[in-house]
C-alpha cells in the first residue's frame, strides 16, 4: 500500500481550508498555496499540492466518486421509482383524459 500523501495527513482544519482556497482560487494557485502552508508549518511542494487539487475537483465535479458502489445503487433505484412515479402519473391522466 502507498504511503498517504503529506497532504492528506494534514490536520483536518487545515485540510478543510487548504479545500477552501483551492475552490477560491479555482483549483489552482499552487504556489501561493504552498507559500500559505509553509507559513503554517507544513512543507509541501507544488507537486503533490496539483495532485491533490486534481483530485479535489474530480471529487467536486463527481460527487458519486465518494459513494460506496451499494450507495451508487441505492441512488440510482431511488432515480429509477421517481421517473417510474412520473410516468405513472402521465399514463393516468391520459387515462382520465380518454
Amino acid at each position: 500500500m502507498p504511503p498517504r500523501s503529506r497532504v492528506s495527513r494534514l490536520p483536518a482544519d487545515v485540510l478543510s481550508e487548504l479545500n477552501e482556497r483551492l475552490r477560491a482560487a479555482s483549483y489552482g494557485g499552487y504556489v501561493e498555496i504552498s507559500r500559505w502552508l509553509r507559513g503554517k508549518g507544513y512543507a509541501i511542494s507544488k507537486s503533490p499540492l496539483t495532485e491533490y487539487g486534481a483530485a479535489l475537483r474530480e471529487a467536486d465535479c463527481n460527487p458519486l466518486q465518494g459513494l460506496t458502489k451499494r450507495d451508487q445503487l441505492m441512488l440510482e433505484l431511488g432515480r429509477v421509482r421517481f421517473r417510474e412515479a412520473a410516468i405513472l402519473d402521465e399514463i393516468r391522466a391520459l387515462d382520465s383524459d380518454a
